[in-house]
């Protein structure tokens, strides 16, 4: 079948549009899943930090946007709440630790978000967001109280990824991922 170049230009900027508004979509899959304040119940601030995999605008943009969101919701919960911002380290512990110090919160929640960004044209992000607490001397229910653990429990994680053009794909994604921060919070 043959198509003319004026077809097949239709065809073209036909196809882009449906592109251009499928990446700026989301499905949502409905859970009985309900906030969870009581994950916050002990905790007196929150220990916030981005980590990037990339030096994008738009990747930098999405952090700014959620760590903003964090700080708002977590006074909102009447918890203090440092930022230790940007980083490209999974671990940048003496960051985290020092900001922490500097709030005065003796018992945090860490809430990272990990932010990857592609290039090109459309762009790809993904988020993933951890929220946890630290335990120095954790037993398990039966275990041998003699041999406590120490690190980190998950109390809450989420995920989001889209496509699109930068500035909006920014807009669009961290607002989005932002919203789903009320689930942690028990907005």
């Amino acid at each position: 079948m043959k198509f003319s170049k004026a077809a097949m230009l239709f065809l073209l900027i036909l196809g882009s549009i449906g592109l251009g508004l499928a990446n700026h979509s989301y499905a949502e899959t409905k859970t009985d899943w309900k906030p969870e304040p009581a994950n916050l119940v002990g905790l007196d601030g929150v220990g916030i930090r981005c980590v990037v995999s990339s030096d994008r605008k738009f990747v930098h943009q999405m952090c700014k946007t959620l760590i903003k969101a964090a700080s708002e919701k977590a006074a909102a919960k009447g918890l203090k709440s440092a930022s230790v911002g940007i980083s490209w380290e999974r671990n940048p512990d003496d960051a985290y630790t020092s900001a922490i110090a500097a709030a005065e919160i003796s018992s945090p929640m860490l809430l990272e978000f990990f932010i990857r960004g592609t290039d090109g044209s459309p762009v790809s992000g993904a988020i993933h967001i951890l929220a946890s607490v630290e335990y120095k001397a954790a037993i398990e229910e039966g275990a041998d109280s003699s041999q406590p653990r120490k690190g980190r429990l998950v109390i809450w994680e989420n995920a989001g990824t889209a496509s699109g053009e930068a500035n909006k794909l920014a807009s669009v994604l961290a607002n989005h991922m932002a919203k789903k921060l009320d689930l942690l919070f028990g907005e």
